[in-house]
């Protein structure tokens, strides 16, 4: 083993020396001051649920945490209604959120570098397990959001894996289907859905690489896990006469998404819906200007497609929360890539507004508290800009400043 190898792995040990106590201060040492508070809806739904109570019966007028989930996300999560004890459960839960989220770090990183012993893993681990958001928080509120990373990092495993041969359409969908990665990526995507139906994002990677098995066995899983959830919930219609009027209606509190901003500061609604279709057709340009890479870097291309097609989806939707830029995670780790537009000093700014509280800068710059106040917003709304900026700007090729990826396999 020469020098530079020796150096290689001196620093990833002493990298995974400084990663480690972050992941405990994340996963336990914070938790302990009070863990919960967005799992208490989720407890409490499904005890209602496998003891054949009403699911949907919270006032919804409130600002207390609400249970948002659909009757197949309900019977997705119900085996958590096994547990006796709701505090036992909730650090079962933030634990196995943990798991998930290194879990997912670790396969992208792979996927990424084509290692698994990559100086690259501990370093993101400590860029995103020390600051606020996402993890240090999603962790402590004890939510699934670390789930659903790990099931958006299978999923582009998964389609990425899929061989396909030009033997038609037809003929190619069913070959397709006797392919796991079809049948792992299907379920990562219908299981997302189910929870979110924002993932559909996701699936824009199936339909450019036309992938259409994996469509349908996501299809396949929403369908059967709403059936399951609306036939064993008492009066599952309630999710469409109570809880989808609260979930369509944008709030005012605690929402960066750009109805809330707009509510805030009482934007006419001929403003909203521009500033709506101006972040959209930005982020549709750039996906489109992003397929260059599709074949000489599929990975960075889905993470980078996948990262934007969240931002349009998420701000345009009725609520936007601070730990919701977990799933930019995978952009974010494309940075291992050189000339990656997440080496752009900008990039680096929108993800400071996004994971740091600021709190030094409000008690330092009153003067800049406006601009403060909006830095998520911005930041949520910069990312598709540069992207389409870079994505016009580059193409690639043997000789670009973007390496050829691994295979991700």
């Amino acid at each position: 083993m020469d020098v530079h190898t020796w150096k290689k792995h001196f620093a990833t040990i002493f990298a995974w020396i400084i990663a480690v106590p972050f992941v405990v201060r994340a996963v336990y040492v914070l938790p302990s001051q009070g863990i919960g508070s967005d799992f208490t809806p989720i407890w409490n739904a499904v005890k209602k649920f496998t003891a054949g109570a009403r699911v949907y019966d919270e006032d919804y007028s409130t600002v207390d945490p609400h249970y948002l989930y659909s009757p197949g996300a309900t019977a997705l999560l119900s085996p958590i209604g096994l547990f006796s004890d709701k505090t036992f459960a909730t650090w079962v839960m933030m634990f196995l959120g943990a798991v998930c989220i290194l879990f997912a770090l670790a396969i992208a990183t792979r996927m990424l570098t084509g290692t698994w012993s990559s100086l690259w893993l501990p370093i993101f681990v400590i860029a995103f397990f020390y600051p606020h958001e996402p993890i240090v928080s999603t962790l402590g509120l004890t939510n699934i959001n670390g789930f659903l990373l790990f099931m958006l990092v299978v999923y582009v495993w998964g389609t990425l894996r899929v061989e396909t041969e030009p033997v038609g359409l037809v003929r190619t969908f069913f070959r397709e289907l006797q392919q796991y990665p079809v049948w792992i990526a299907g379920v990562a995507l219908g299981v997302c859905i189910t929870i979110k139906p924002q993932f559909l994002a996701m699936a824009l990677i199936s339909l450019l690489t036309l992938h259409f098995s994996v469509l349908f066995v996501g299809a396949g899983v929403v369908i059967v896990l709403f059936a399951m959830g609306w036939v064993f919930m008492n009066q599952p219609s309630d999710y469409f006469s109570e809880l989808l009027p609260y979930i369509s209606t944008p709030r005012s509190y605690d929402n960066g998404s750009l109805q809330g901003v707009a509510m805030r500061y009482g934007w006419s609604s001929g403003v909203t819906t521009t500033a709506i279709v101006l972040l959209w057709l930005v982020t549709l340009i750039a996906v489109v200007a992003l397929i260059k890479w599709k074949r000489s870097d599929a990975v960075f291309w889905a993470f980078s497609s996948i990262g934007v097609l969240f931002c349009a989806m998420l701000m345009s939707s009725g609520l936007v929360q601070g730990y919701y830029c977990i799933w930019l995670l995978p952009l974010a780790m494309t940075i291992v890539r050189k000339g990656s537009p997440m080496r752009h000093p900008v990039m680096w700014l929108a993800f400071w507004a996004l994971f740091y509280n600021a709190s030094w800068f409000y008690e330092h710059t009153p003067w800049a508290r406006g601009f403060l106040d909006m830095r998520s917003v911005l930041a949520w709304l910069v990312i598709p800009v540069v992207y389409v900026v870079w994505a016009l700007m580059r193409r690639p090729s043997a000789h670009s400043e973007l390496l050829v990826a691994p295979s991700g396999r």
